[in-house]
């Protein structure tokens, strides 16, 4: 018996609902047909015409004809589809779609699409590539320079017949100091080549299983690009999107490429702007030989600012042995010098480097904007290019926000919510500032980027129609978007080191709400002050003094309010003129020449002496006039003490104490910032001035370490009280700003002027906060005591 021939089996077929309906038939009309006809209720006719659906399975040919033919008369169009075959499995994949993806790929899908780059661009491309070995060319060629010579040296250089009439002393070093200089500066230029910087990059791996809709959008971009897929897809909190090899450029040979999108962009943007910043990426998925030639020179271009611009622990190293002041130290000086030479020569090969890298960089932007205008059309290129900017300008408000919340310990805990929310809020005049910015820039041969007016109009020249016009929120593209926000906050928080054991989170609400009251604070300090709101220590009683007149105590107030600018305009400038006189002593002392501005004010020490001394005196009658001021300051915060709450009489207290330690420690806190300030002019200074000021440097660090002793010792004894924040001492806040200070410690110059500056930034916000909050709660008790007094007054004309 013949076996039978499987491949002359009856074929079967399924008949399935292609979802179109056939001309001039409507919905209704096809749904109440079909009901009628094939006995189905109007929800599972509807079904039939919104989207894909079997019908019916394990057909002969002639049977699905006829279904379909019947099916046609009451106006849905089927489709006959073998079973098991390739048609089969795609229209599975299709069905299984959601209603969204299915509407992506209705909406993406069609002609492959691959713009062809013009001969131009070719030979400009290949032009570039071959200009840009010559700097990594030159830069090899001075490593096989130095390696040669340093090994011609040590092997020939005895040879000599001047070499062996030297003493044998002079013989040692002029042998070591030549191949010690070659071996040095050769290990300086192939350090790079030696190890990696591994650098902390702070996005999240997108996961496919939770985010289907989004990577399907991407799938959907990329077949239509004839792309492969990003083998990851990424979420960082920058406002940014971008394409990256995985792993250097082995990647880009296999076409192996990832995509990182800021989710502060998908916050803030619609899906419309979205799509079309994911076309723009994915030109650049086209741009494979083009991604070759710029990841070069990137490369190139890093390699080359590492080693002029970033310290070297080989160069820190033979900085402390040139200290060491012995013979040695003069050859750590000449090679440390040969080293600084180097740089400058390294420094112009990497300006030949960048401006080959950002023309082709330009170019290709350029290239990747039709991509997107294709996808979103030419006219909307101008309304992403908007978008980013006001998305940028949302940032940075948000940043404002939540640096003040951390000024408190606290962190908002979804950062791209708070960015999208500050953009909603951008007013006219920033929207203006924005627009005014974008219209005035302009593209310089540095940019890697074209400015955004020139590719405006580049992408209005290619006149594409839309294909996608959605401009629903993109971030309904992820079915999780708030927990990816978390996520990604977080993961940029680690990245910064914060610590998250000791760090409250709170939301947007939370964090303007906080920025509300500090803004109203700062207001009533102004309102409290008449206008002045000054943060200076203010000099207040130990016992405050009997209440008398509200009204009366004011007016005395306005009539010193002259006396009290003046006062406090001389108060500071008598400091900062005295800082000024100080460092220009000691730029004079050390022999230096002083900075432009100074040259005709002091021209001798003598001259500094006297503006040093006169500028004390000025400071000091300031401080005496508004020491007078205070006493009105302190009797118009004692008429209001007997109205106010419990809470408000012990936040008082606490308040009053903090300025009282202020003005206990006032020469500490004013010197730490008027030493602070002359240690960073003088660690500011060129190298070539190190060696002159390295013993005002020292004398400083002494300086400085006595103020901050003293500040620190007295710092647990001291409440921080500030409205809506919880009671907590000053050593708590220097720990959280600063860090713990320990008086033994032999810090370094640049260190203790960390300290010092991050404590004189603490002391003036815990003063600004502490008399900001003062003023609103003596206002709040000063409106609810004239508001009393106006109640009594009506009551008894009333009764009259």
């Amino acid at each position: 018996m013949t076996p039978k021939d499987s491949s002359k089996q009856t074929s079967t077929y399924l008949i399935a609902s292609s979802a179109q309906l056939a001309d001039s038939s409507s919905e209704n009309e096809v749904i109440q047909a079909l009901s009628v006809k094939f006995k189905l209720s109007p929800t599972t006719a509807r079904t039939l015409t919104i989207s894909p659906k079997i019908i019916k399975q394990g057909l002969t040919l002639d049977k699905a004809k006829h279904f379909k033919s019947e099916f046609l008369k009451c106006g849905l169009i089927l489709e006959i589809i073998e079973e098991h075959s390739a048609a089969h499995k795609l229209f599975i994949h299709n069905s299984q779609l959601t209603e969204k993806q299915q509407h992506i790929t209705n909406t993406l899908q069609g002609a492959p699409i691959k713009f062809r780059l013009s001969l131009g661009y070719k030979i400009g491309l290949f032009t570039t590539l071959l200009f840009s070995l010559i700097a990594p060319l030159l830069y090899l060629s001075l490593i096989g320079l130095s390696t040669y010579s340093t090994y011609w040296l040590a092997i020939n250089l005895t040879s000599f017949g001047w070499f062996k009439s030297l003493p044998i002393i002079f013989q040692i070093w002029s042998y070591i100091t030549p191949v010690f200089l070659g071996s040095v500066f050769t290990l300086f230029l192939i350090r790079p080549m030696l190890f990696k910087n591994k650098r902390q990059r702070g996005r999240l791996l997108l996961d496919k299983k939770k985010s289907p809709l989004f990577f399907h959008l991407v799938e959907t971009l990329c077949d239509r690009f004839q792309q492969p897929y990003p083998s990851e897809i990424y979420l960082s909190n920058d406002i940014n999107a971008y394409v990256a090899p995985k792993a250097g450029i082995k990647s880009l040979f296999k076409r192996e490429l990832t995509l990182t999108i800021g989710t502060p962009l998908i916050a803030s943007m619609n899906s419309r702007q979205i799509v079309g910043i994911l076309s723009h990426e994915f030109g650049h998925f086209t741009q494979t030989s083009a991604m070759m030639t710029n990841y070069i020179i990137n490369s190139v271009s890093i390699w080359l600012a590492t080693r002029i611009w970033q310290e070297d622990p080989l160069e820190e190293r033979l900085k402390e042995w040139e200290e060491m002041e012995n013979a040695f130290s003069f050859l750590c000086w000449f090679t440390l010098l040969f080293i600084k030479a180097s740089r400058l020569l390294l420094k112009q090969f990497y300006k030949l480097n960048l401006f080959i890298c950002r023309s082709m960089s330009r170019h290709m932007e350029y290239d990747a904007d039709k991509y997107e205008c294709f996808i979103s059309g030419s006219a909307y290129f101008e309304q992403t290019a908007l978008a980013l900017w006001k998305t940028d300008y949302g940032h940075f408000l948000a940043h404002e926000i939540n640096q003040n919340t951390w000024n408190s310990n606290k962190l908002i805990n979804n950062l791209p919510e708070t960015i999208a929310e500050e953009t909603k809020k951008l007013s006219n005049d920033a929207l203006s500032d924005i627009q005014k910015r974008m219209s005035e820039l302009t593209t310089n041969w540095w940019d890697s980027h074209p400015a955004d007016n020139d590719r405006i109009e580049h992408a209005k020249s290619h006149e594409f129609a839309p294909i996608w016009t959605d401009e629903g929120p993109a971030k309904e593209l992820f079915g999780n978007f708030e927990q990816l926000c978390h996520a990604t906050t977080s993961n940029e928080y680690r990245l910064r080191g914060f610590n998250d054991q000791n760090t409250t989170y709170i939301d947007y609400e939370q964090a303007v709400g906080e920025q509300q009251l500090e803004d109203e604070e700062l207001s009533a300090l102004e309102e409290f002050q008449f206008g002045l709101a000054s943060y200076r220590c203010l000099y207040l009683p130990d016992k405050f003094p009997a209440p008398t007149n509200i009204s009366s105590t004011i007016e005395a107030l306005k009539k010193h309010q002259e006396l009290w600018e003046q006062a406090d305009t001389d108060y500071w400038d008598g400091r900062s003129t005295t800082t000024t006189a100080i460092l220009a002593k000691i730029y004079l002392e050390a022999d230096l020449p002083l900075p432009y501005d100074e040259q005709k004010t002091f021209k001798t020490i003598a001259d500094c002496d006297h503006v040093i001394s006169n500028a004390s005196q000025q400071w000091y009658n300031a401080k005496q006039k508004l020491k007078q001021v205070d006493v009105c300051l302190a009797q118009r915060i004692a008429n209001i003490i007997p109205i106010m709450t419990t809470e408000e009489k012990s936040h008082l207290k606490s308040q009053v104490k903090f300025f009282k330690f202020l003005e206990r420690t006032e020469d500490y806190w004013l010197d730490l910032r008027r030493y602070t300030w002359i240690l960073e002019q003088m660690l500011e200074e060129d190298d070539i001035y190190e060696d002159d000021l390295a013993p005002f440097i020292q004398r400083y660090k002494t300086f400085i370490k006595e103020p901050l002793e003293n500040i620190v010792s007295l710092a647990p004894r001291i409440e921080i009280v500030i409205n809506n924040h919880q009671t907590q001492s000053l050593l708590w806040w220097y720990k959280e700003w600063v860090e713990d200070f320990d008086p033994k410690a032999d810090y370094s110059a640049s260190h203790l002027h960390y300290l010092a500056k991050n404590t004189g930034r603490l002391l003036f916000y815990l003063t600004s906060r502490i008399s900001a909050s003062m003023a609103y709660n003596c206002l709040q008790a000063e409106k609810r005591a004239t508001k009393s007094d106006n109640a009594v007054h009506e009551i008894t004309e009333h009764t009259l």
